[in-house]
């Protein structure tokens, strides 16, 4: 089962994607393969791995044989079969700030990263972890 990596806030411009695209290149250097899944309606994770916008929604796009994207800005859910490929999986993600604790859950990740401030990242790696 691949480890899920989940990049979430409620508002725009905090870093979401920023952290996202790091997180993928590093591991995509290192550690197995990896599906980054861009869900933002600007599609910056994609085009920052793709150097171009997506030509349809819901598309899928091998940039290595160690790294796919996929452009899911609809929030579609993806078939367990094809998840099985990856190794980890990175979750580019807004939320409505009422959603985001539900985000998190649908999403079983065995890590979350939540921009809190403008120096701090907060991680969790179990529900043992949170704190609300």
């Amino acid at each position: 089962m691949a480890n899920i990596i989940l990049c979430t806030h409620n508002s725009g411009g905090v870093g979401k994607t920023t952290l996202a695209t790091h997180i993928t290149g590093i591991l995509a250097s290192r550690i197995g393969k990896i599906l980054l899944i861009d869900c933002d309606d600007q599609a910056d994770s994609w085009q920052f791995y793709a150097k171009t916008l997506p030509s349809k929604d819901n598309i899928f796009y091998e940039v290595s044989n160690d790294l796919t994207i996929y452009e899911n800005k609809a929030k579609d859910k993806i078939s367990k079969t094809r998840l099985k490929e990856y190794d980890n999986i990175i979750l580019d993600i807004d939320s409505p700030l009422a959603n985001t604790v539900q985000l998190i859950v649908n999403n079983h990740p065995d890590v979350f990263l939540i921009r809190c401030t403008l120096s701090l990242v907060c991680l969790a790696s179990s529900e043992s972890d949170w704190r609300v």
